[in-house]
């Protein structure tokens, strides 16, 4: 079992005087203490925030609770009603300004999950955006420490290389840096994996199996992927107790579990009928799960591209680099643990990385989505899975490889370009790249800082993304809330709601189609609204006929307001007839 080979690793007490050696050692391992690992993690984040613009996000999905968050803060309450000021015009909202806001009852609501957005609230009444970001800075923190948590039940000696890779080598760090509940999901999920190897290597508490259920269920509460990790774990610790402990305590482990899953989903929906009036979280969960299976081609397509794919995203070429990149990190490990020759694995990983980085510097910073190849200690894991006898390794590697097909079968497709290092299977990254230092740490330690250094270089990249994303984004959206206009029409709901709070606080709406285009139209006359102004993206500006929708209208002059190279928004201007 890993903890008696842990005790059995750990320095045993000793009355001689310690040696000037003994205690600059001692010093010098300052690294590997959890509480200083969490304090320069933190501080760390805090650090990189600075230099991106808190007017804008990584996600236009972040766009909705921030403008929900500054809805409650300005009400003085904490109803996350966003409000819209043409809801006697357009009273079933096909028109509101940001993509996926669902009226409940009397309330107009853009929030996937309640609970991160109640515990931001405080947060930012107090400072804002910068100060809301201290929840997935937090969550990234936990989420290293569990990994060192989890190292350590794998055979590490501290765990403290899984902490620090994990919280600076990892998607963990860029999802720290946008007000999304990844992190925090993440860390929950990690911790209640600890709780259940910990159940199965030494201790007999049936506690640890209602303790992990509790943390996935209160991880379903923000990240739906959260469902089918805790199903995966449940059915992999029933099936295990009942062979080496026997039915009846499979049986209590078991009931432990699901009833700590249910009883945080209970209570979330308990949460969002006092809030809200109604639940909503349940039935966007069971709505995903009905949709399982479905276009299958897209599915496959999108687990690829969430799995490996490095660069040229949905191409043949991206694909191929990705399973390049898969097998030379495998090869790679096989090579220096069994004394082979590296050089050939070596170079395709470094040829993959190399083509990256050509494709970086010739059109620019942008989303690398692949798990691996944002992760790629986690291919190094890979390796491991095949190579680890031990319970504690086989529990965990299952849970991570047989989460994915089931994960990729109920996850949102459409999604899959714009997720750093595949959001919905970070659970799966982050247990093989723990798996990876457990093992490989005192075998091959120069093979884990090597590729450990090559994910810190492709998360700087996205880091640096993030900075030019923001920023960029931030001030063009200043211009655009600095228009004369009276109205904005936006030709997509998701260019709005990249814009956060204004989307809710201005007399914004979006129109996708012609009939759109012509209720909004409507809308703006009954509104008694005399001029507008129609924002879309360049070369995507509507023509003669398209115009004509707007009825009532005619179009007054263009201005084009500068985002990235080569990608403008275009607003074409228009007043009452």
């Amino acid at each position: 079992m890993a903890g008696s080979v842990l005790d059995a690793e750990r320095p045993r007490p000793s009355s001689r005087p310690t040696s000037s050696t003994e205690e600059a050692a001692a010093v010098a391992a300052w690294w590997q203490r959890p509480a200083a690992i969490a304090i320069c993690l933190l501080v760390f984040y805090a650090l990189l925030s600075q230099f991106n613009d808190p007017r804008a996000y990584l996600s236009t999905d972040t766009g909705g609770k921030t403008a929900t968050l500054e809805a409650m803060v300005s009400g003085g309450d904490w109803d996350p009603d966003l409000g819209y000021w043409a809801e006697e015009q357009d009273p079933d909202g096909s028109l509101y300004p940001m993509f996926a806001t669902k009226q409940l009852g009397d309330k107009w609501i853009n929030a996937t999950s309640l609970p991160m957005l109640l515990v931001a609230r405080p947060l930012w009444s107090i400072g804002g955006y910068r100060a809301a970001l201290l929840l997935p800075m937090l969550g990234a923190v936990a989420a290293a420490l569990a990994a060192g948590a989890l190292a350590r039940r794998l055979g590490s000696r501290n765990g403290a290389l899984a902490s620090w890779i994990v919280g600076v080598s990892s998607p963990a760090v860029i999802y720290a840096l946008d007000l999304w509940e990844h992190t925090i999901g993440l860390a929950l999920m990690g911790w209640g994996l600890v709780a259940i190897v910990e159940r199965l290597s030494a201790s007999e508490r049936w506690t640890l199996a209602l303790w992990a259920g509790l943390a996935f269920g209160f991880a379903a509460s923000m990240r739906q992927e959260a469902l089918v990790y805790g199903f995966v774990t449940g059915l992999v610790l029933v099936g295990f107790l009942m062979v080496r402990r026997g039915v009846g305590t499979a049986i209590l482990n078991g009931v432990a579990m699901v009833a700590g899953t249910a009883a945080m989903i209970v209570a979330n929906a308990l949460l969002e009928i006092a809030v809200l009036g109604e639940s909503f979280r349940a039935g966007r969960s069971a709505g995903a799960a009905a949709a399982g299976g479905s276009s299958f081609g897209k599915r496959v397509e999108e687990a690829i591209i969430t799995a490996v794919v490095p660069f040229s995203p949905g191409q043949m070429m991206g694909a191929l680099a990705g399973l390049a990149l898969v097998v030379g990190l495998v090869w790679l490990t096989f090579a220096m643990l069994d004394g082979g020759r590296p050089l050939i694995p070596a170079v395709l990983v470094g040829g993959v990385y190399l083509v990256l980085l050509l494709e970086t510097a010739s059109i620019g910073l942008s989303f690398v989505q692949g798990m691996i190849a944002t992760t790629p200690v986690a291919g190094l894991g890979l390796a491991c899975v095949w190579r680890r006898r031990d319970t504690e390794a086989i529990v965990v590697s299952i849970i991570a490889l047989a989460s994915l097909p089931l994960v990729w079968a109920v996850q949102y497709t459409g999604g899959a370009l714009p997720q750093w290092g595949g959001r919905y299977i970070l659970l799966s990254g982050w247990v093989l790249m723990t798996l990876a230092v457990a093992h490989l740490e005192h075998r091959t330690p120069q093979l884990l800082k090597v590729i450990g250094a090559v994910g810190l270089a492709v998360t700087a990249l996205g880091v640096a993304w993030m900075f030019e994303r923001t920023n960029a984004i931030g001030t063009a959206f200043e211009e655009v809330v600095a228009l004369d206009d009276e109205a904005l029409v936006f030709a997509d709901p998701f260019i709005s709601r990249e814009a956060g709070p204004a989307a809710a606080e201005n007399q914004w709406l979006a129109a996708v189609s012609s009939e759109d285009r012509q209720e909004a139209a409507s809308v703006l006359i009954d509104a008694d609204i005399n001029e507008f102004g129609f924002v879309t993206r360049t070369g995507k500006e509507l023509d003669d006929e398209q115009m004509a929708d707007f009825e009532g209208f005619v179009a007054n002059g263009q201005s084009e307001i500068e985002v990235f190279d080569g990608f403008n928004y275009v607003i074409q201007h228009f007043v009452r007839n």
